[in-house]
């Protein structure tokens, strides 16, 4: 019932009216939301992305558009690494495959549901460099301001990192960066709506760092 009120049918005037299929119409995405997350890994194998991939490896994350948990997030098991032969994929995709990136997907949804697509890159100074002269919004957040009962609660520094990335920019976020702390390694999450999106915004990225 949450699902269908969260999701409802913009008709008429007011709130608009519960969709009553939404629980439905998430199991029916699942296969296409699989396919496109292969297809979105397999333009990245293709470009040979390693100058994106961090040491914890990448994950390519897709949201069904009515997901709500993790188990509704399609992703690859294992991420992606870098080998001598260029970026590989260590297994194949499945639903509740990433934990990090896809809690950040999703919390990142409570601001804007169209957000379908998310990547974890490595972040350094060529990186930033390099998001520097983009023209999407780039925001980011300091885990240093994290709040201790923020921390000491399991899986709840994705939700805090959403809130003030979004609170950081005017509109919708491209690309976030997460400076790390001790034991966490820098990362930079890049958002998009759909597959075209997050290829172009990976692409564009990859091909401004200096190797």
């Amino acid at each position: 019932m949450e699902r269908a009120i969260r999701y409802h049918h913009d008709a008429g005037e007011g709130p608009g009216a519960v969709h009553h299929l939404a629980g439905l119409r998430e199991r029916a995405d699942r296969q296409p939301t699989a396919e496109t997350v292969e297809a979105v890994v397999d333009a990245f194998v293709d470009a040979d992305v390693s100058a994106l991939v961090p040491e914890v490896g990448m994950n390519v994350v897709g949201a069904t558009p009515y997901a709500e948990r993790v188990g509704e997030t399609a992703a690859v098991e294992g991420r992606l690494t870098r080998t001598m032969r260029g970026v590989q994929p260590n297994r194949g995709v499945r639903f509740g495959a990433s934990s990090h990136v896809a809690r950040f997907l999703l919390s990142a949804r409570e601001y804007d549901a169209d957000l379908r697509f998310a990547i974890n890159c490595r972040f350094d100074g060529d990186v930033e460099t390099a998001l520097s002269g983009v023209d999407w919004a780039v925001a980011e957040y300091d885990r240093d301001a994290e709040p201790e009962d923020v921390k000491e609660t399991e899986g709840s520094t994705m939700g805090w990192g959403a809130r003030r990335a979004f609170e950081s920019v005017e509109g919708t976020p491209a690309a976030v960066i997460d400076r790390g702390e001790v034991g966490k390694e820098a990362i930079v999450k890049l958002l998009a709506p759909d597959a075209e999106a997050v290829i172009e915004r990976a692409l564009a990225l990859d091909g401004a760092v200096e190797r």
